[in-house]
């Protein structure tokens, strides 16, 4: 049973990177460990396994596979040959757990072995009811989430993790994750309309920023009428359309603004908006700050 405090949540990140390995590091097996606090683990190339102490045996994981490591649980992941995105975070801030304290290493070395069962667990969120989750889902688009991830490697790799707006900006990224994860893990029967629209949200993130979204055209592409449509794109991406392209338009000026000197004016035309007051206001909504307070806040 794992049980996760009640609100207020605070999510807060405190490393996320990519690891590979090749023939001579990978070694096949993992060790032994425990976290003290959650991990995404997306599995990017490769055939690893995450193996649990009371699930009897190691679960494989495949590209596109994504674990949650709870806290507390005792596991290990297989080092293969291959590569996968890492995110370790809180849900309850703890400043003062760094990424060298984080991990408890425990004796001895584990490797595949026959699973007895799936992997479930009992998670308790506040004073809400016991939820029956899967810890290793199969989303229906690996792409998306490994861009839903990418700025949380690019702040580690900077060690900029610390500033005021990617502190907002990575607990944002986080809540929705997470709220992502748990739809898929509860989740027991897929929809078969979610693939089409999932293929048409990976699609649509390798693409430019679009201007607007034709929401009769895109439920078109996938044969379903638009309040079916609207539905399945809400399951799948955890926003509706018109949220999903705000929130990407979001993410993308976030990067200009953070790594360009580019006016905020031309930034503002780059994500879709002809009208930079507009691109202001829905800045400031999103992100909380003003696009001119926000890149300011990256100098302090």
């Amino acid at each position: 049973m794992i049980t996760v405090p009640s609100p207020p949540y605070a999510p807060w990140l405190r490393l996320a990177h990519v690891g590979t390995w090749d023939q001579v590091t990978g070694t096949g097996r993992g060790s032994r460990r425990r976290l003290r606090d959650y991990c995404f683990l997306l599995q990017l190339s490769g055939e690893s396994f995450v193996w649990f102490a009371d699930s009897g045996g190691s679960w494989p994981l495949r590209p596109g596979d994504l674990a949650l490591i709870p806290p507390g649980q005792e596991y290990a992941w297989g080092v293969v040959p291959g590569s996968h995105l890492a995110v370790h975070f809180d849900l309850h801030a703890q400043p003062r757990l760094n990424a060298d304290s984080m991990i408890e290493h425990l004796t001895g070395e584990i490797a595949p072995s026959h699973l007895r069962h799936e992997p479930r667990h009992q998670i308790v969120l506040g004073t809400g009811p016991a939820l029956a989750c899967r810890w290793v889902v199969h989303p229906p688009a690996l792409t998306r989430w490994r861009a839903r991830f990418a700025p949380l490697v690019g702040m580690w790799s900077r060690r900029d993790q610390h500033l005021p707006a990617n502190r907002l900006l990575a607990a944002g990224i986080l809540a929705e994750a997470v709220h992502a994860w748990l739809q898929l893990a509860t989740d027991q029967t897929r929809r078969p309309v979610d693939t089409p629209v999932a293929e048409l949200i990976d699609a649509l993130g390798a693409q430019p920023v679009a201007e607007h979204l034709d929401i009769a055209g895109l439920a078109r592409r996938c044969r379903l009428g638009e309040t079916a449509f609207r539905a399945a794109f809400t399951r799948v991406a955890g926003l509706p359309p018109r949220a999903w392209l705000e929130r990407r338009r979001m993410e993308h000026a976030v990067g200009l603004l953070r790594d360009t000197p580019t006016p905020i004016g031309q930034i503002a035309a780059t994500v879709g908006y002809a009208d930079a007051f507009h691109f202001s206001r829905v800045f400031r909504r999103v992100m909380g700050a003003a696009p001119r307070a926000w890149r300011q806040s990256l100098r302090h």
